[in-house]
């Protein structure tokens, strides 16, 4: 475009030779090149601004097709990627139940630079670690940490969020987010949802014994969120996969 010069590409459904032996005379005669030649015509054409688009023609049809890519999966670039690594990332790499349609070379490789930068950031960044609890609270964190490794790309679909809980003086991340999961004895510094909550409630809550809900609304209740609070029922979900271990 900055020296006037535009591409596109035109994806013909038209006569060929090798067609005209297996498809019947009236539809060869809906293939005809006449019907492809007007789109090019109009997108070389002085007026028309069209640039680095496909098209499929033919038949006295005209469409535009559009990239569409998955969301992908990240990797850290401090290390080698193995294709271990690919491949326990593949089902998020190739899921287009989230689609993303970039317009632009910014688009594009925007995602690309806020990982660079978020990598970046974190080597400046002191993440606050808490010595770890070798209490109830810590061995149901182990049987959460066993269920996100087994089950944890299952977990970031159903979920997408990270946890922040904050127990007494310790704090806990579970990453139900990024690639397959995590859980650790540490404060996250970008938490989707934060909770707050006292040890005893917090225990009784993920043995099933009582609901978070129940917890919430009792009087005096110490348990806070805040965030994301569209997360807060998803926790239930986390609770039930402790129940099947």
């Amino acid at each position: 475009m900055q020296k006037n010069i535009y591409t596109n590409v035109v994806a013909p459904i038209a006569l060929s030779r090798m067609t005209q032996t297996v498809m019947p005379e009236q539809l060869l005669n809906a293939l005809k090149p006449e019907f492809i030649s007007p789109l090019v015509l109009y997108l070389c054409h002085e007026s028309c601004t069209e640039n680095g688009s496909i098209f499929e023609v033919g038949g006295g049809w005209i469409s535009k097709i559009r990239w569409e890519r998955t969301k992908g999966g990240l990797f850290p670039i401090n290390k080698k990627i193995l294709p271990e690594e690919v491949k326990q990332k593949w089902d998020q790499i190739t899921d287009f139940s989230q689609p993303q349609y970039p317009n632009s070379n910014q688009e594009a490789f925007g995602i690309v630079m806020n990982h660079l930068s978020s990598l970046e950031n974190s080597k400046n960044t002191t993440q606050k670690t808490c010595p770890k609890p070798t209490d109830e609270v810590s061995s149901i964190f182990n049987i959460i940490n066993q269920k996100v490794r087994s089950q944890g790309s299952n977990l970031v679909k159903e979920i997408n969020g990270v946890y922040l809980f904050n127990i007494d003086d310790h704090s806990w991340t579970v990453d139900l987010k990024n690639g397959n999961g995590s859980v650790s004895n540490s404060a996250t510094t970008k938490p989707d949802l934060t909770i707050t909550i006292e040890k005893e409630d917090f225990i009784k809550a993920f043995t099933g014994k009582v609901t978070l809900q129940s917890i919430f609304q009792k009087k005096n209740s110490k348990l806070k969120f805040s965030g994301n609070m569209s997360l807060a029922p998803k926790l239930d979900l986390i609770v039930k996969q402790l129940s099947k271990l």
